[in-house]
């Protein structure tokens, strides 16, 4: 309890009286009697304070937001007691959560209150509330008590997979055509038969149904139906070197993103899904999904992983995966290298390229980037420029190292990350069959 800015006022104003009391020599009975009054009043107000029961208050708030969206809660407080009760009402906002911090001023009653709030969180997650602060004004406005409600809240904050979803305009039935994938009509290996139609250049003559096209006096050719069933397994690199930011987001973000849109992708292709995450070790499997519905289990479980601060064991991913799927499938290893990891993850895609089509979606450098598009105006950022140069040859060299074994190289930046995942997984789906 602490006293109020009018009691402050008062004593200064009860000092000033006993200085002029002194110096005029006036009746000290008189300045006594006064300040007896009003210590007796400045008493039982304290006591009154000490004694009122504090408020109960409860949090309402969305089940689940996605991160870097504003969204509404609500603060009810009800007072325990008869009367009116004055206070100021301030939010206590949990570190990912940016809200109001300015106190509301309210008067309680027997009806209870609902304070709304403003929120943003800026991270993704599953976020605890524990209190709220609440300042009671005592009756004569004399003191203040602070005191921490319990006010339990948990919020689950999910990737902003909707706003990706708009941004990409993909649809049931315009997925591939809006991320402006050209679909070819693949030939044989154990597709089933679609229809006939006319032949077109670039056929192979594999296709030609002779009977047909005596019949009709042309080329016609079998169109078939791609396989679906297949396997697609997204590896997301949690490590160290994905906390690193672009823009307001860690690289991370971005990673899950397009991994959840390619996932997405290929469920209403029909095909089966599974995602690992790992850092020093793999630390996650989300199983096996195979419905287009199970996109949102997949992200009720992925919200909550973040970025390990140790680096990443690229070996440890692939055998552990090696040992677990059975399938020939299709692996994107989703991850922001350095030259140095290069040698390791050459070895990550010999012990799965034997068996599975890898590839490999390696985010790029922005700041490489930026000193690459800036031109040098003096010695030093000549150096800076030479030695980028140097560093993107050698990245350069490392990833056809990793072609040459068979494995497909994505080098994009963040914000082509997603339409490359898709179109990556496009191309490479007759391989996994």
């Amino acid at each position: 309890m602490r006293p109020s800015p009018r009691l402050v006022w008062l004593l200064l104003v009860l000092w000033c009286a006993a200085i002029l009391f002194a110096w005029f020599d006036w009746s000290q009975s008189v300045f006594w009697v006064g300040a007896a009054i009003f210590a007796l009043l400045l008493t039982g107000d304290a006591m009154a304070l000490m004694l009122r029961a504090r408020p109960l208050a409860q949090r309402q708030l969305p089940k689940m937001v996605p991160v870097n969206r504003r969204f509404e809660g609500t603060i009810q407080l009800k007072h325990v007691g008869s009367g009116v009760s004055k206070g100021e009402l301030l939010e206590q906002c949990p570190d990912a959560i940016n809200c109001e911090l300015q106190a509301r001023l309210l008067e309680l009653n027997s009806n209870p209150i609902d304070i709304a709030l403003e929120y943003n969180a800026y991270q993704r997650g599953t976020i605890q509330w524990q209190w709220v602060q609440w300042t009671d004004f005592s009756k004569l406005n004399m003191w203040r008590r602070r005191s921490l409600l319990p006010c339990p809240s948990t919020l689950a904050v999910y990737p902003d997979y909707a706003s990706s979803r708009r941004q990409l305009n993909i649809s049931l039935s315009r997925s591939l055509r809006e991320l402006g994938i050209i679909q070819r009509q693949r030939v044989g290996d154990s597709q089933e038969f679609h229809q006939l139609r006319a032949y077109q250049r670039g056929d192979s003559l594999r296709q030609v149904d002779w009977k047909a096209t005596s019949r009709r006096r042309e080329l016609v050719t079998r169109q078939y139906a791609e396989e679906s069933n297949q396997s697609l397994v997204l590896m997301l690199d949690c490590g160290r070197r994905m906390r690193l930011r672009h823009g307001e987001r860690e690289l991370l973000d971005e990673a899950m993103d397009a991994t959840l849109m390619a996932a997405e992708v290929a469920l209403r292709q029909g095909d089966k899904v599974s995602v690992q995450c790992f850092a020093a070790d793999p630390f996650y499997w989300s199983g096996v999904a195979r419905t287009a519905q199970s996109i949102s289990t997949m992200l009720a479980k992925l919200h909550d992983i973040h970025s390990r601060p140790e680096a990443s064991d690229y070996v440890a991913a692939a055998r552990a995966l090696r040992q677990s799927l059975k399938q020939r499938s299709t692996v994107i290893l989703v991850t922001h290298s350095r030259n140095e990891n290069m040698e390791e993850l050459n070895m990550a895609a010999r012990l799965l390229g034997d068996k599975h089509n890898v590839v490999v979606a390696d985010i790029s450098d922005v700041e490489l980037c930026r000193m690459l598009s800036e031109a040098p105006t003096d010695f030093d950022k000549a150096l800076t420029y030479l030695g980028a140069l140097d560093y993107r040859a050698k990245r350069q060299a490392a990833q056809q190292s990793l072609r040459k074994l068979g494995t497909d190289v994505v080098d994009v930046g963040p914000d082509q990350l997603v339409g490359a995942l898709v179109q990556a997984y496009h191309s490479h789906r007759s391989m996994a069959a």
